[in-house]
C-alpha cells in the first residue's frame, strides 16, 4: 500500500509541476511532466499485475481501491491536460492519442470529445487533410454537445465541422459531375478539399494565407491566426519567397503569441522577423523587432535575454538614426542590469502564476475536481 501511496505523492507533484508550466504557457514542458507522472502510474494499469490487491484484509482492500481510484482520476486528468497542452502547440497527432486514452477511462468526458474533436477538424484543414477526419472530428463534436449543450466552444467547432463536410461534399460532387479526376477520393471524400490548397501554387497560397491571418487578427481570433500564419510558413518553404514576407508572416506571428501572452514563442518570431530584417538591410524593421523581442523577455521576467535583446535593438536603432528606439534601449538596459529589478521580476514571475491559477482553473483538469 505504501508503496502506491508513495507512487500517488510522486506523480501528483509532477502533474502540479506541468499545470505550472501551462500557467506560464511552456505548454511542451507541461506535457512532459504530465507524461512523466503517468509513468509512474503505469504499472498500476488495469489488467497489470500491479493493480492486484496484495492482501486479503478486508479494509487493507477498501483503501487499496480507494487509492486505486484516485490513481485513476490522477491518469484522466494528465491524459486530458496532455491533450490541452498538444492543442496549444498544434500536435494534432499526440492530441487525438491523449483523448483517446482519456475516453478509455470515462468514454463520456466531453473535455476529451471535444479536444478529440478539435484536433480531428484541425487535421483536415490542413494541407493534405482527409475527409475522414472530419467525420471523426462532427461525431466527437456531436457527442460532447450533446453531454453539454450549452457549452459554445463545442457548438462552435461543431457548426464549423458541419460546414466543412457541406463543402466537401459539395466539392466532391462539383468534381464528379465535371469528370475531373485529379483529387484522389476515398470512401466518398475528395482528399484534402476543404481549402483546395492542390489549386494553387505555394506562393499564391502562401499570399493568401497571409491575407486570412490579417483578417483572423482583425477579429480578435488569435489562435486561428496563429495556425494561419504557421500554415503560411509551410507554403513558403516550398516557394522560397525571400525575407520580405517572411518578415510579415513572422511579425504577425509574433504579435498573435503577444496578445496571447505566450511571450516565449513571440521572443522566438520576433528574433526571426530581426534576421530577415537584417537580409533587407533594413535597419529600422531590425531595431522594431528586438524591441518588441525584449519586451516579451521581459514580461517573463528573463533579465539577461531582455538585456541582450535591448542590446541589439540599440545597435540597430543607431544604424537607422531612431532617436526613440535609443532611448529606449537604453533605458531597458539599465533596468536589465538593476539587481533589484531582478528581484523585482521573480516576484513578480511568481505572483504571475498565482494569478493565471484562478484565470485558468476551468481550462486545466485537477485530481480534487476530478
Amino acid at each position: 500500500m505504501s508503496e502506491l501511496v508513495d507512487d500517488l505523492k510522486r506523480a501528483t507533484d509532477l502533474k502540479e509541476q506541468g499545470t505550472i508550466q501551462v500557467f506560464e504557457t511552456r505548454y511542451t514542458l507541461g506535457a512532459c511532466k504530465y507524461e512523466s507522472a503517468l509513468n509512474i502510474l503505469e504499472a498500476y494499469n488495469l489488467g497489470s499485475t500491479g493493480r492486484e490487491c496484495p492482501s486479503e484484509d478486508e479494509e487493507y482492500r477498501a483503501l487499496w481501491t480507494r487509492a486505486l481510484e484516485e490513481h485513476a482520476k490522477l491518469q484522466l486528468s494528465c491524459f486530458l491536460n496532455i491533450a490541452l497542452c498538444r492543442l496549444k502547440t498544434e500536435e494534432w497527432m499526440k492530441v487525438t492519442d491523449a483523448a483517446t486514452e482519456a475516453l478509455r477511462i470515462d468514454e463520456r468526458n466531453p473535455k476529451a470529445l471535444f479536444r478529440r474533436g478539435t484536433a480531428y477538424l484541425r487535421r483536415s484543414q490542413e494541407p493534405g487533410g482527409n475527409g475522414l477526419w472530419l467525420e471523426e472530428a462532427k461525431a466527437d463534436l456531436l457527442a460532447a454537445a450533446k453531454i453539454e449543450p450549452k457549452n459554445k466552444d463545442i457548438r462552435v467547432e461543431l457548426e464549423a465541422a458541419t460546414t466543412a463536410l457541406k463543402q466537401q461534399r459539395a466539392l466532391q460532387l462539383e468534381k464528379a459531375s465535371a469528370g475531373d479526376s485529379h483529387k484522389e477520393v476515398r470512401n466518398g471524400f475528395a482528399k484534402g478539399v476543404l481549402y483546395s490548397d492542390a489549386d494553387d501554387n505555394s506562393e499564391a497560397r502562401m499570399k493568401r494565407l497571409i491575407q486570412e491571418a490579417g483578417k483572423a487578427v482583425a477579429s480578435g481570433k488569435y489562435v486561428d491566426a496563429l495556425g494561419i500564419y504557421k500554415r503560411a510558413i509551410e507554403a513558403a518553404a516550398l516557394c522560397k519567397p525571400g525575407p520580405e514576407p517572411m518578415l510579415e508572416i513572422r511579425n504577425g506571428a509574433g504579435e498573435c503569441s503577444m496578445a496571447l501572452e505566450n511571450y516565449e514563442r513571440a521572443f522566438t518570431e520576433f528574433e526571426a522577423c530581426a534576421e530577415y530584417a537584417a537580409e533587407l538591410a533594413a535597419h529600422q524593421a531590425k531595431a522594431n523587432a528586438w524591441e518588441k523581442a525584449a519586451k516579451a523577455m521581459t514580461l517573463m521576467g528573463k533579465i539577461a535575454e531582455s538585456k541582450s535583446a535591448h542590446e541589439k535593438c540599440l545597435a540597430a536603432a543607431t544604424k537607422c538614426g531612431d532617436e526613440r528606439l535609443q532611448q529606449v534601449s537604453n533605458d531597458g538596459i539599465q533596468a536589465a542590469s538593476d539587481p533589484q529589478n531582478i528581484a523585482i521580476s521573480s516576484s513578480a514571475t511568481v505572483q504571475s502564476i498565482n494569478e493565471k491559477l484562478e484565470a485558468l482553473r476551468g481550462d486545466i483538469d485537477n485530481l480534487d475536481e476530478g
